[in-house]
């Protein structure tokens, strides 16, 4: 049995090892790359390869010795082989990451950049990989939130349904709005990082267009710098084609509307890859009328990014991604600038801006419903109005906040999209029909709507810029008060957001918004967490700064306490809040008290409508009067006792102060300048009067002038020195023949010195310009220059030249001896002294100018003259004295008159 038992066993151990190896071998090997089991081994593998291949390089002949060895036709392919092989590994990768290029035909700065681009998304996708791998992001994926919430119908007494018929009553029920529904998604890549052209948020530079292209012009491509009082910026390309643009004449003229299509019945196709672009060039060429719209997002973007473009003919409608083709949709210049083909807008103002920051396009030869619709006074101007007016159409704009970020495109949001073109240019027929017949069939209001769409043609997008006064806007709007330090931190808060907003390529609103902003700036938290309490919910941003917000607000603190008033803020909210309106203005713009959200109607019950005053009920139920807050007494002020109502009192318009004080502005004006005036005519009569009395005095100074110059002239007059005995004491002056030859200069007599000669004898007379009224000229003005030597003396010179002294034989043999004269006679000098002293007195007394014998002298108080008078002159005239304090002068150190005398 034991032996039986044995063999059992190892018959029964053999066929378990061999079911167990035949099991092993029917296991299949999984591998996660391959030839690799493990995800070690491959790592290990591509450790050893990078090892032995850097190994490889570094042996690679490099410098001269390549040089060598390039010249060697073997070495020279095998290196241009293995230089391929390497590129197309290259394109490889890149194509693998979905980075689009060829890197065979760039340059080495080129290379490089698509390799950093490559291994980006490389490592990017292996951090995705890993955070999905630890449970950090569960659906890396896009995934889309669909926010709901129904309106609430607020309503006042006039629009309050149990006030309403029933047929109203189900009017209103069918026309409540739906819920509203907002789409938008997690996850989403921001597309501006893939952008080929980056994006330029700073507030310095200008943007610049980067059209290269221009076609359709009539002037070439010149971008140039111009400047207005909003700055500088680039010039627009085609505002030389826009001036001269004029519409054609089948587009001023009537047209039978043609229907649109039907949705179903119309093909979309998308434009996605740059191949598709000239797909849709082809076919709109074709065209001669286009409509065209775009779908914007701004929230997570500084500038704002065009997402989609809309353009729809009258059988094909176009959905183009402008996230993916946005530096390849430049060519649609073609289309748009060509002034043969019309484009339709609806709202072009902000469409233009967008086209030329992110698409480089531009337009001529447009159309915009939105002008047209506002010429024609319709109730609403939106495109929803039009398209429910026109077309029965009820959009559901509530798409309208989406986030066209989204790709692939949600299904509701392609069909929003595509209706916003797709009945335009049916809209666009109707609307010319109309304002043709507004203008009695004249195109003339038609030509002004072109002519206005040409105008927003030319707009000229612009970056925003950060001022100090940026601010001021929101600050209004709040209608608070602030100090000078909530004012400041609203300031530097302001710029810090901008500046954040700029950096980081977000919206202001992402980073912080208005009345979050508004709730910092008056409040100014102490603490850091205070900060964090303004904000609900807190952003992003403002979390990671929230240090750099704090000192922001610590530095508002320390401002001085200052409450300033600001003129301008104050006369607008002033001018808001006390405007004075017309009553019948007033009655006539009675705005709807319609809630928040709702859409306005133009089929509400009126009163004026006679169609409809049927069906408008009164209230049966008479409503007593409440009491006011103003009790008023029982019995009005506007009846009279027996109860009979009097005319009714203009009711006066509250003025504020601050309005009267500009009321009284100009009263206060018109007297200032009264009292000016009268100020300038006093000055300007005391200016009369001061010339006045300046030309009296200059008219006396003359009178007193002629006199004295008449008194000189007078008692200048030369006299003769010797008078014949025939001729009498008292005969003129004048008559007086003098004989010049007498009379000899001092620099005529030689060797001797004589008395000084008076001025008498001068034939000059005296100029005007001569005398000095101030001082008055002395008669004997003239001297006598001695430059002898007498006596073995040095006598000094006026005049700089020395002279050789002479004997006074000499001087005697100099003087000129008359018939009567023997010699040289100091005697017969004196007597002609006296001679002419005798010949002036009887001038003087023939004149009548000398005084009277009988005069007493000593009565005369001379003190009270100017200059005052000596008792040892007293008794003698003016010249006299004059002549002999120079006769005492000349004989000043001498004994007597008879010795000879010295000239000074």
């Amino acid at each position: 049995m034991s032996s039986v038992t044995n063999e059992q066993v190892l018959n029964k151990g053999n066929d378990e090892v061999k079911s167990e190896l035949k099991n092993s071998q029917e296991v299949e090997v999984v591998e996660i790359l391959p030839g690799y089991t493990k995800f070690d081994d491959f790592v290990n593998a591509g450790f050893e390869a990078l090892k032995n291949g850097i190994k490889v390089a570094n042996s690679f002949p490099s410098g001269q010795k390549y040089d060598y060895y390039n010249c060697f036709p073997n070495f020279r392919n095998i290196v241009n082989g293995e230089i391929k092989n390497v590129l197309d590994c290259m394109q490889n990768v890149i194509g693998a990451t979905g980075v689009r290029g060829n890197i065979r035909r760039r340059d080495i700065e080129e290379k490089f950049e698509l390799l950093v681009e490559a291994n980006d998304i490389l490592l990017e996708r292996a951090g995705i990989c890993m955070d999905e791998a630890s449970g950090i992001l569960r659906n890396p994926d896009l995934e889309l939130v669909v926010s709901q919430s129904t309106p609430v119908a607020v309503s006042g007494s006039w629009n309050n349904p149990t006030s309403c018929s029933e047929t109203q009553q189900s009017k209103l029920a069918s026309n409540q709005s739906p819920v509203i529904r907002l789409l938008a998604a997690k996850n989403i890549q921001r597309p501006q990082l893939k952008f080929e052209d980056k994006i330029d948020n700073s507030s310095n530079t200008l943007w610049q267009p980067r059209i290269s292209d221009k076609p359709n012009s009539l002037k070439p491509l010149a971008l140039f710098i111009e400047e207005d009082e909003a700055g500088e910026y680039f010039s627009h390309p085609y505002e030389f084609e826009l001036d001269r643009f004029t519409p054609a004449k089948h587009q001023l003229d009537p047209r039978i509307p043609v229907k649109y299509k039907s949705l179903d019945d119309t093909p979309i196709i998308m434009i996605e890859r740059k191949e598709d672009v000239q797909i849709l060039l082809n076919d709109l060429r074709n065209h001669t009328e286009i409509a065209v719209d775009l779908e914007h997002h701004s929230y997570r973007s500084f500038l704002g990014i065009t997402c989609l473009m809309q353009i729809s003919t009258r059988d094909t409608d176009y959905l183009i991604d402008t996230l993916t083709l946005r530096s390849h949709l430049h060519v649609l210049n073609e289309i748009f600038t060509k002034p043969s083909i019309l484009k339709v807008f609806h709202g072009a103002g902000s469409d233009i801006e967008w086209l030329q920051r992110d698409l480089s396009l531009y337009v001529v030869n447009m159309f915009d419903t939105h002008i047209a619709a506002k010429q024609l006074n319709l109730p609403y101007l939106s495109l929803a109005y039009l398209l429910k007016q026109h077309c029965g159409v009820d959009p559901n704009k509530h798409f309208q906040l989406a986030d066209w970020r989204i790709r692939p495109l949600p299904e509701e949001l392609m069909k929003y999209a595509r209706e916003d073109t797709h009945y335009l240019l049916y809209i666009k027929d109707k609307l010319t029909n109309a304002l043709l017949d507004q203008a009695n069939g004249q195109s003339n209001i038609l030509k002004a709507i072109y002519d206005r769409s040409t105008d927003i043609c030319k707009k000229v997008y612009r970056k925003p810029v950060w001022t100090e006064d940026s601010c001021m806007g929101i600050y209004r709007k709040s209608k608070k008060i602030f100090n000078n330090k909530q004012l400041y931190a609203l300031r530097e808060l302001h710029k810090w957001r901008d500046m954040i907003s700029r950096q980081e390529d977000d919206s202001i609103g992402y980073v912080l918004p208005n009345h979050m902003l508004l709730n910092m700036a008056e409040s100014l938290p102490r603490e850091m967490q205070g900060i964090l309490a303004c904000c609900n919910p807190i952003p992003p941003l403002v979390r990671q700064n929230s240090l750099w917000l704090h000192k922001i607000i610590l530095k508002a603190r320390e401002q001085p306490m200052i409450k300033p008033i600001l003129e301008d803020d104050i006369r607008q909210r002033m001018t808001q809040r006390h405007q004075t309106t017309d009553l019948e203005t007033v009655i006539l713009y009675s705005p709807h008290d319609m809630p928040q959200g709702m859409e306005v109607r133009a089929d509400l019950p009126c009163l004026l409508d006679p169609n409809r005053s049927a069906e408008i009920r009164p209230l049966e139920n008479n409503v007593p009067h409440c009491v006011t807050v103003f009790d008023s007494p029982l019995q009005s002020e506007d009846e009279d006792a027996d109860g009979s109502s009097r005319r009714c009192k203009k009711r006066t318009v509250f003025i504020s102060p601050f309005e009267r004080y500009k009321r009284v502005l100009p009263m206060i004006a018109a007297e200032e300048a009264k009292e000016r005036e009268k100020q300038e005519k006093q000055e300007s009569d005391r200016l009369k009067s001061l010339d006045k009395s300046q030309k009296e005095t200059i008219e006396s100074i003359e009178r007193v002038h002629e006199h004295f110059m008449n008194v000189v002239t007078a008692v200048t007059v030369p006299v003769r020195e010797e008078q014949p005995a025939t001729v009498s004491s008292t005969q003129p002056a004048e008559s007086i023949n003098t004989n010049k030859k007498d009379y000899k200069s001092l620099s005529q007599m030689k060797g001797r010195k004589r008395k000084r000669q008076s001025n008498y004898h001068d034939d000059v007379q005296p100029t005007t310009s001569q005398i000095d009224l101030s001082t008055p000229v002395p008669f004997l003005h003239k001297k006598a220059q001695p430059n002898h030597k007498q006596d073995g003396k040095n006598v000094r010179s006026d005049t700089p030249r020395k002279q050789k002294p002479r004997s006074r034989s000499n001087f005697v043999e100099d003087v000129p001896h008359g018939e009567n004269n023997v010699g040289p006679s100091f005697k017969a000098m004196r007597n002609n002294t006296k001679r002419e002293k005798q010949a002036n007195r009887n001038n003087l007394a023939s004149r009548g100018m000398l005084p009277e014998q009988s005069f007493d002298y000593k009565n005369v108080d001379f003190s009270s003259f100017q200059g005052g008078s000596r008792t040892q002159n007293r008794g003698q005239l003016p010249f006299q004295a004059q002549n002999k304090k120079k006769n005492f002068r000349g004989n000043r150190g001498k004994g007597n008159r008879g010795k000879k005398q010295k000239w000074n």
